[in-house]
């Protein structure tokens, strides 16, 4: 890959599309809590998990990182954020009158939002992916199939 060559920003691509349909269907889960085999379970917590760090990363690094050093820093970032969320809300939303405020709706609704506005954000300020990924070859998915 020439590195002179200009790369979209990642949100232009369809991984924008990707993390919407993984919204809805994480809400749709939680929601209706209809979850056969737990499969909904363990994909709305690799969401909840992974996701939000990794909207955040591009904002704090601008040095590609390797896939799994990535991951374990949405995954570091992403429980970062969703406790500091929880406590905004388990501080804020007493005050208004809402005596369960970490119950399923708001903590929905505070997720999704997050999600948006890191959506949003990553889109305004056009950033790439955190990631550096290798081209993978012939040899490669020989190996990889060994």
């Amino acid at each position: 890959m020439d590195p002179n060559k200009n790369v979209a920003p990642y949100l232009v691509q369809p991984l924008p599309v990707y993390f919407l349909s993984g919204l809805i269907l994480v809400n749709l889960i939680a929601i209706f809590q209809w979850d056969p085999f737990y499969i909904g379970s363990l994909f709305a917590f690799l969401y909840i998990v992974i996701t939000p760090g990794f909207l955040m990363l591009p904002f704090l690094t601008q040095k590609k990182l390797a896939p799994m050093l990535g991951v374990t820093l949405s995954i570091a970032l992403s429980i970062l954020m969703l406790m500091l969320v929880g406590l905004g809300l388990n501080t804020v939303l007493p005050q208004l009158g809402m005596h369960q405020p970490l119950s399923t709706i708001p903590l929905l609704i505070a997720f999704d939002g997050l999600i948006y506005l890191l959506l949003v954000l990553n889109f305004i300020y056009k950033k790439n992916s955190p990631f550096e990924f290798h081209e993978f070859n012939f040899f490669s998915w020989i190996i990889a199939g060994v």
